[in-house]
């Protein structure tokens, strides 16, 4: 009777070191779905599940500017949300669920650094090379479209022209894909192509781009010298900072670096 009232002792014990080691293992976890958005044209707000594991005491949000080595605190919140003024900077963000002196970093780290595109040859709308250009919504990636393919409607967000027929210029211009069918270069076919703005030529090109104002953000601008950048609104809404660094009208093609703002209705471009 003693061994079977020992061994029941043993086994209950057992019992609750494992559900003790369980409980320790789950005791917490890190947030997830970490996203950002933007809450106005110059500033963000962050959101998250929280974890499945607990309830955590607090959320601690981190910032590492762009071109810096280390995160530097936020602040800390026990909701689900961050609001941050970044005041024209962009970087990643960081955020962790805190469980007394444990904590949890998500794996996801967002950012709001814009998505460079190295130097693409772009042509005229009459020379050899393909005079369209677009970014891709889900990476920020610049590519070259051809303007003669209707197809390409939905993937163009500018196009080099000199409104002319023939490529010899001497001026280019950007101008919004919209204005292709009507262009007196020829070519380009009636579609439901993009209409987006630009801006005069930037002064700085680290600040953040000019508010948008549909007076201001054309559908043209002529590329007057070079290198030489300008503001890119697209018809859905995104920013991007577009540079031209060389113009060759005996070739009929220009230069073009980009940077795109994945984070739609955000006109921050520090890179």
């Amino acid at each position: 009777m003693n061994r079977v009232m020992a061994a029941c002792a043993f086994a209950a014990l057992v019992a609750v070191t494992l559900v003790s080691v369980q409980c320790d293992l789950v005791s917490g976890g890190p947030p997830t779905e970490v996203q950002i958005v933007a809450d106005s044209d110059t500033t963000v707000v962050l959101v998250w599940a929280p974890p499945a594991e607990g309830t955590p005491s607090a959320y601690l949000v981190s910032f590492k500017e762009v071109g810096k080595q280390a995160y530097a605190p936020l602040g800390q919140t026990e909701d689900t949300m961050f609001f941050h003024n970044p005041h024209g900077v962009t970087g990643h963000y960081k955020v962790m669920a805190q469980f007394g002196g444990e904590t949890y970093e998500a794996l996801t780290k967002p950012s709001t650094v814009p998505i460079l595109t190295d130097t693409l040859f772009l042509g005229e709308l009459n020379a050899a090379t393909s005079a369209g250009y677009g970014w891709r919504r889900e990476t920020g990636a610049g590519a070259v479209f051809a303007m003669d393919d209707r197809l390409n409607e939905k993937e163009v967000d500018f196009y080099v022209t000199d409104f002319n027929l023939g490529f010899s210029g001497p001026k280019y211009w950007i101008a919004s894909p919209d204005l292709g069918p009507t262009d007196p270069g020829g070519g380009v076919p009636v579609a439901g192509w993009r209409v987006s703005g630009f801006t005069p030529a930037l002064v700085y090109e680290d600040a953040p781009l000019p508010a948008y104002a549909p007076n201001y953000y054309l559908e043209k601008q002529r590329i007057d010298t070079v290198p030489m950048a300008v503001a890119c609104r697209t018809e859905d809404g995104y920013f991007a900072l577009v540079k031209f660094t060389r113009q060759e009208t005996g070739l009929g093609r220009v230069q073009v670096k980009s940077w795109f703002q994945l984070v739609k209705g955000l006109r921050l471009i520090k890179h």
